[in-house]
């Protein structure tokens, strides 16, 4: 009986699908920032994000994409970390930030908004109206998103925040295993609050965002039978 038991516990463990733990940080692959006061102004290759209201009324939100393509289309997410810095702020009381995953594709352009107040867009920039400006545009202006966010932090003065939630690794299990294309994420500041702007750091600044992904893979191993595992074992 101890036989027979030893040998159904070592067949199960060849049997075995083990799985080995991974890690990889990206930079974002593309980066920009959209201004509600104007269908035709964005931030492609500035140095900042921004996102919340300014002091005189309009908002700005930022978008940012990652390439997870080297990862395999098994992967199992296992959690998945954000992490922004904020570079510039008009006041430090903690607001909420959230973040959604977009739903059209948009690109990055040439324009650059050193200030925050906007540049004329250049092709292919998103921007409030566009998804690629002069063209292509929003379903809905100011970015097509899902209805709830991924996940929300409260961000406050200068230093980083992290964004850490199941929604986020859903988010990117879904791009990754390819049932859901990539078109990143959209940061939405407190908008019904004036001056809750913040500056973070984008992927040409000093300090670019990073998304850290914590997967698993399943390693195959070659099946075999009792019999063969018997003749292994004389």
């Amino acid at each position: 009986m101890c036989g027979r038991f030893l040998g159904s516990l070592l067949l199960a463990l060849l049997l075995s699908t083990p799985a080995w733990a991974e890690t990889v940080t990206l930079s974002p692959s593309k980066d920009n920032t959209i201004f509600s006061e104007s269908g035709s102004l964005s931030s492609g290759v500035g140095n900042a994000l921004y996102s919340g209201k300014i002091n005189i009324g309009p908002v700005r939100r930022g978008l940012l994409a990652f390439d997870v393509s080297s990862l395999p289309t098994s992967a199992v997410i296992d959690s998945v970390q954000l992490v922004l810095t904020v570079t510039n702020t008009p006041e430090t009381t903690p607001r909420l930030f959230r973040i959604f995953r977009v739903l059209a594709d948009w690109g990055e352009g040439a324009s650059n908004s050193p200030l925050g107040m906007g540049a004329p867009a250049q092709t292919n920039d998103a921007t409030w109206a566009n998804t690629f400006f002069p063209s292509s545009l929003w379903s809905t202006q100011g970015g097509d998103v899902a209805a709830a966010a991924s996940d929300s932090t409260d961000v406050a003065g200068f230093g980083t925040y992290t964004w850490h939630s199941a929604g986020l690794a859903s988010d990117v299990h879904a791009w990754t295993s390819q049932t859901s294309p990539n078109y990143g994420w959209m940061l939405i500041g407190s908008e019904a609050v004036t001056r809750s702007v913040r500056e973070f750091s984008s992927r040409e600044g000093g300090a670019p965002p990073q998304l850290t992904i914590y997967y698993s893979v399943a390693t195959p191993v070659n099946q075999t039978t009792w019999g063969k595992i018997k003749i292994r074992y004389r």
